[in-house]
């Protein structure tokens, strides 16, 4: 047993490596587990409310009330895939428009408040820029008039 394709303590085909079972496949354990956590969901929802509400450990209910939260109210994930239209960036009428749009979104629950909040500083940033932009072209308008009179 010196070489290694005769030992029963390798993993897996030495000649195929990444073969085998795709990714998200279930196993026959992970199956049956499914199966008997969706015949009996409700009554394991009803147990773990009357936990949450009645049980006289503070520690239990709160884990309860966190299971409970979860699978009524799901985390959004940090990326989620959606899609707002903005209106271009061309004036601060505009933007006050993508601000009113995230908003919209942010009430209905499209987007997280740390997805809104990230929005919100991109259009702050957006109206630094424009406003910065506007104001440099007055100053050149300024100057050019200065230089016109001789001043």
């Amino acid at each position: 047993m010196t070489d290694k394709r005769e030992s029963t303590l390798n993993n897996g085909n030495p000649i195929r490596k990444g073969t085998g079972r795709p990714k998200d496949s279930v196993n026959k354990y992970r199956k049956e587990m499914l199966r008997i956590g969706e015949e009996n969901c409700l009554s394991l929802y009803k147990t773990y409310l009357e936990m949450a509400t009645s049980d006289p450990d503070k520690e239990t209910r709160r884990k309860c009330h966190e299971f409970l939260l979860e699978k009524v109210m799901p985390r959004i994930p940090h990326r989620t895939y959606f899609k707002i239209s903005f209106l271009p960036i061309d004036s601060i009428n505009n933007i006050k428009k993508n601000v009113d749009t995230i908003l919209k979104n942010m009430g209905d629950g499209f987007i997280a408040l740390e997805e809104a909040k990230d929005l919100f500083s991109m259009m702050e940033q957006a109206r630094k820029t424009y406003e910065t932009n506007e104001m440099a072209k007055m100053m050149f308008e300024i100057d050019q008039r200065m230089k016109k009179k001789g001043i």
